[in-house]
């Protein structure tokens, strides 16, 4: 079974911790989230159904977990713990993350403000949870597809 955490930070807003598993069989899986060692609501995450992997008969999920910048005011350490009915180890990857840092402001950029084609930084804000909600389709999607050409 392999696990892994990355982390996903968006300036402003938001920390998204992807945790990714894969080699497991059968596919009846649980992810949960631990921040330090209490457990994270499950409104905080969203969870893949298992899908068989290409050409093994083992499968993969992953979990998304946000982090909001206001949740978490200094460092904290998020752990994806994985529990599988045939495995009598209990799997987990942790990421330490100070959130605290995505309400940094980038640095600033010298524009020609007479110009027409700045971008106002409160206009681009809407661009994350589009990126975000596009990526989480990507998944579902390479998924289905692997789903319906293995079978």
């Amino acid at each position: 079974t392999t696990l892994a955490v990355r982390v996903l930070t968006v300036r402003q807003a938001a920390s998204w911790l992807p945790c990714e598993v894969s080699g497991f069989s059968p596919p009846d899986i649980l992810l949960t989230w631990l921040k330090g060692r209490t457990e994270v609501d499950p409104a905080a995450f969203a969870t893949a159904r298992p899908v068989a992997q290409p050409g093994k008969s083992t499968f993969r999920t992953w979990s998304v977990l946000r982090v909001l910048a206001a949740q978490s005011p200094g460092p904290a350490t998020y752990t994806c713990v994985v529990r599988h009915d045939a495995s009598r180890k209990l799997f987990n990857s942790s990421q330490s993350l100070d959130a605290g840092l995505a309400t940094t402001p980038p640095p600033p950029q010298s524009h020609d403000e007479s110009r027409g084609d700045a971008t106002d930084l409160e206009d681009a804000g809407g661009l994350w949870p589009t990126f975000a909600a596009l990526f989480l389709l990507t998944l579902l999607y390479s998924g289905f597809v692997t789903f319906i050409k293995v079978k």
